[in-house]
């Protein structure tokens, strides 16, 4: 049985220094955190695990570049994209199926991907996209495809924070 003192230790040790020892473990797997979401989007998912919206087959980017010709050119470019970058089953680590054919991934050379990087903030890290054509994807896509996933913050617990809090209570 723990003692009032023991308790208050243990108290004082989780209140003192646990969340700044989470926040450096954070902030130093900044990059490995990055790599969730590019897996993510690879997978054509945001960091709620929705399917990136618009897709290619309702983007009106199509039907106001082509007029009548949307849907073809939609079609065309879908099956491009389904050559230069085609999906993975469970590639990553965190193993999302493969994103439909009328899906984004926001790849086509992989600047945007390199692209996004952590910065640290207050408590952990944010990421953001520093490319000039960022800010219009971010508009259509919204910040959402920066978001750490659900299933991404389930990897990163049971393979980084686990251990870490093993380390910190012994």
């Amino acid at each position: 049985m723990a003692t009032i003192k023991g308790a208050s230790d243990t108290f004082a040790k989780l209140n003192d220094g646990f969340p700044s020892m989470l926040a450096r473990l954070i902030q130093a797997n900044g990059m490995e955190l990055g790599g969730y979401v590019r897996e993510q989007l690879w997978a054509g998912l945001d960091g709620n695990e929705k399917e990136l919206r618009p897709t290619y087959l309702t983007d009106p980017y199509f039907k106001e570049r082509y007029g009548s010709a949307w849907r073809l050119m939609a079609e065309r470019y879908a099956d491009w994209k389904m050559e230069i970058t085609p999906p993975s089953m469970g590639g990553g680590q965190l193993g999302f199926r493969p994103r439909s054919r009328e899906v984004p991934n926001l790849f086509i050379d992989g600047t945007f991907h390199r692209s996004i990087m952590p910065r640290n903030i207050d408590g952990g890290v944010t990421f953001s996209s520093q490319v000039g054509f960022a800010t219009e994807i971010e508009a259509k896509y919204h910040d959402t495809i920066y978001k750490i996933s659900r299933t991404a913050t389930k990897h990163f617990l049971d393979n980084f924070v686990r251990g870490a809090i093993r380390y910190y209570w012994s």
